[in-house]
């Protein structure tokens, strides 16, 4: 559970930190809870972000992704994410659950200083069948 989020589908614009695992808390100081995903997004890919995350909701389906996420320190971290769909029964608005995994730091060293999100750039990304097929979704 540590490195779960679950993400609101509010609106192609705003896609809401439900609830941030503590491990992805503790790699960075700013807490994500009730902010927008797409603000940590690249301005020129948020679109693409966007559908990107809307995907396996409307066909539904996993999804694996590659993601470099670049730290106001200059530090980068690189993640495998798995993103599943599942049903709001507290609202309406559609949510998915994110599991994400350090791949590999690729800059070992401690911070000396507090560290936030600063982008979040996709090196890769497929879709797996969960019983309903594949997402036609492309970068």
């Amino acid at each position: 559970m540590p490195t779960l989020s679950i993400y609101e589908l509010v609106s192609e614009d705003f896609i809401k930190f439900r609830l941030v695992g503590s491990t992805i808390r503790e790699r960075v100081v700013e807490n994500y809870t009730g902010k927008n995903y797409l603000d940590y997004v690249a301005p020129e890919r948020r679109a693409k972000a966007s559908a990107s995350l809307w995907a396996p909701m409307k066909q539904p389906c996993g999804m694996r992704v590659f993601s470099n996420y670049n730290l106001s320190t200059g530090r980068t971290i690189f993640l495998e994410v798995v993103v599943l769909p599942v049903l709001n029964d507290l609202g309406e608005n559609p949510v998915i659950l994110l599991q994400s995994n350090e791949i590999k730091a690729r800059d070992n060293r401690s911070p000396e200083e507090a560290e936030n999100l600063k982008v979040i750039t996709v090196a890769g990304r497929d879709f797996f069948d969960i019983g309903a097929g594949l997402s036609d979704f492309k970068d």
